[in-house]
């Protein structure tokens, strides 16, 4: 957030949006991995109101109501079990646990899983066929505006209406609002699938539309969690960047990305192999363990979340590698983790972004670095009693910086 004067009384960090759902050892301690030790413990009553905390604070949530159904299951409640399942796969249709969700109810009630697996497959099936026909390369020239500086603003088209969106590799999923929608005049095709999700403001409930997006020559129609209850056309917007649109993970996941800083530009690259999310696990930590060259940094998804290793004052700590985030961030929890001390005479104002806004501080960390590329004197923020589930390396480190992300080898390459 190097754009924002230190005098500033509001700050708007970041208007990332978050749809974790991992297998992850969580650092903290937190109701979800209390959860787990009590389900490895086969303590499943006393695991599932674990979940059921977890889910109410958004900590894992998607793996937590996973989890929770589990429980049942274990625990020989059918009945009770199968609700949950179908609950996971409403509320988070576009997650690992949905997708686990339904390979148990084939074995437990086929003619359940059948509803809600046809109806996944038909949109990953429409998915794969738009993929074969875009171009082997594209790019699209980003801007930075007076709302949103410290991002990077794409011109896109959204069913054929022009307009302007964040590209946001901390998003899981493409995000747009209902009133944004209703000011494009557009009005989406939505499926059956709600749920809710979790900001750097706290959680919003969404549904899940079909829309097609265009950016540079990449047309794609792809499932989008449109936010539900975001105000009506007449007001105005407390916070006009909220109002922005995600262009996230799920427009360009399979592609090779560069991002140029310098000349504002973004490059797509088909991959030789499109990613297959049902790959083998052990396949996945072999290629973590690949010789890598010096300008390139590891990373694995949490979700559709890229999770890096940074170090932050010379201590490493676990970051979501976030180009919609306007600076570094963190929630207040994340800080004795990762080493830090927030100053006595730190900046105290506002931020936040999807989900609301919380009470937040800013001030400068001495040194920063990812594999070979370190920065001094980088602005951070700290938001208060907010859910997010990792630090944010945003833009006020990545500003400047010329990088590819390839999904393919799970590598950020720094040119």
């Amino acid at each position: 957030m190097s754009e924002h004067k230190l005098s500033a009384k509001t700050f708007w960090v970041t208007s990332t949006l978050c749809f974790l759902v991992a297998w992850a050892n969580p650092v903290f301690a937190s109701d979800y991995s209390l959860g787990v030790d009590l389900f490895a413990k086969k303590e499943y009553p006393k695991a599932a109101l674990q979940f059921q905390k977890a889910q109410a604070s958004g900590d894992n949530a998607a793996n937590a109501a996973y989890y929770e159904a589990l429980c049942y299951h274990y625990d020989k409640d059918l009945e009770r079990a199968k609700i949950l399942y179908q609950q996971v796969i409403r509320k988070y249709p576009q997650s690992e646990a949905a997708r686990n969700s339904i390979k148990v109810l084939i074995k437990i009630d086929p003619a359940i899983a059948k509803k809600y697996s046809e109806a996944m497959d038909g949109i990953a099936v429409q998915q794969d066929q738009d993929y074969l026909n875009l171009p082997q390369e594209a790019s699209v020239k980003f801007f930075r505006n007076n709302i949103a500086r410290g991002h990077l603003i794409v011109p896109a088209t959204v069913n054929g209406v022009p307009t302007q969106m964040i590209f946001d590799t901390g998003a899981s999923s493409t995000h747009v609002t209902e009133r944004w929608l209703g000011m494009l005049g557009v009005r989406p095709k939505y499926t059956k699938y709600s749920g809710r999700a979790m900001g750097v403001g706290g959680e919003v409930n969404y549904r899940v539309a079909l829309i097609t997006i265009k950016v540079g020559e990449l047309e794609r129609t792809i499932p989008v969690s449109v936010q539900e209850g975001s105000g009506s056309l007449g007001e105005v917007s407390s916070n006009p960047l909220s109002e922005m649109p995600l262009l996230g993970q799920t427009f360009y996941k399979d592609f090779i990305y560069e991002i140029d800083d310098t000349s504002q530009k973004i490059s797509f690259k088909k991959l030789a192999t499109r990613p297959n999310e049902k790959a083998d696990k052990s396949k996945t930590r072999q290629r973590s363990q690949q010789r890598l060259a010096d300008n390139e940094v590891p990373f694995y998804y949490e979700g559709n979340s890229i999770i890096v290793t940074v170090k932050v004052n010379g201590r490493e700590c676990e970051m979501i590698f976030d180009t919609g985030a306007g600076s570094v961030a963190f929630a207040d929890r994340h800080l004795a983790a990762c080493g830090i001390n927030r100053p006595v005479d730190s900046l105290q104002g506002h931020g936040g972004g999807v989900g609301g806004r919380r009470d937040a501080y800013t001030f400068t960390l001495d040194s920063v670095k990812l594999g070979s590329i370190e920065k001094k004197g980088v602005i951070c923020n700290v938001l208060m009693n907010t859910p997010f589930p990792k630090p944010l390396l945003g833009q006020t480190f990545l500003q400047g910086l010329k990088y590819t992300i390839d999904p393919g080898r799970k590598v950020i390459i720094f040119n």
